[in-house]
């Protein structure tokens, strides 16, 4: 039987309106090939997209409270090498929810190691809860173009039963407020004049 090892880039995206989560999967096969790749995927997205080379066709199999079963049959077996990028999202209506950061899993594999990268919108505030065999580490391991978004977080498993809480929350508008009075005195009235500058970021 062949050997398979896979290393794992998941990219979490919090927008105003979607999530977007997305997953590369590099597969190291030895001993022979592989034509068949089974991915254990969180319930809670859904799947747009499944791209990588030689793909004959695509399919989820199961989707219940548990998860979803992703199958990937390729035209020849894979060998040495193999990489699959997986596209899944989530619409976003709440102004603040708790969602389950649950394993993406691949069948077969003997080692499972992974990064996980998290940004968002100006608009969303984002913090990972109920962190278990999650390391936090520098976001200096993350893919160039993630490394200076604001509020980037990165995070390390080195196995395959990790977990946490995505709480999302809506940011709150910060105002600040400058104003100029002016006190008018005159023999028979008061007349009062203002100007007010909001910013609001």
């Amino acid at each position: 039987e062949p050997v398979l090892v896979c290393e794992q880039f998941q990219h979490i995206n919090v927008a105003e309106a979607i999530i977007s989560y997305e997953t590369k999967l590099d597969y190291s096969i030895h001993r022979g090939g592989v034509d068949e790749l089974t991915i254990r995927l969180p319930a809670e997205f859904r799947v747009t997209d499944v791209a990588g080379a030689n793909i004959a066709k695509w399919e989820v199999k199961t989707a219940d409270q548990a998860g979803q079963v992703l199958s990937v049959k390729l035209f020849s077996p894979a060998k040495d090498k193999y990489s699959l990028t997986i596209k899944t999202e989530r619409f976003l209506q709440e102004s603040q929810v708790k969602i389950p950061l649950s394993p993406i899993s691949t069948d077969q594999v003997l080692r499972r190691i992974g990064l996980i990268g998290i940004t968002y919108s100006p608009r969303r505030s984002v913090h990972l809860e109920d962190i278990k065999n999650l390391a936090r580490v520098d976001t200096g391991q993350l893919p160039e173009n993630l490394r200076s978004q604001p509020g980037v977080t990165a995070y390390r498993f080195i196995t395959s039963d990790y977990s946490g809480t995505l709480a999302i929350q809506t940011t709150s508008p910060r105002i600040t407020v400058d104003q100029l009075w002016m006190l008018g005195v005159d023999t028979d009235r008061l007349e009062l004049r203002g100007k007010i500058h909001y910013k609001v970021e």
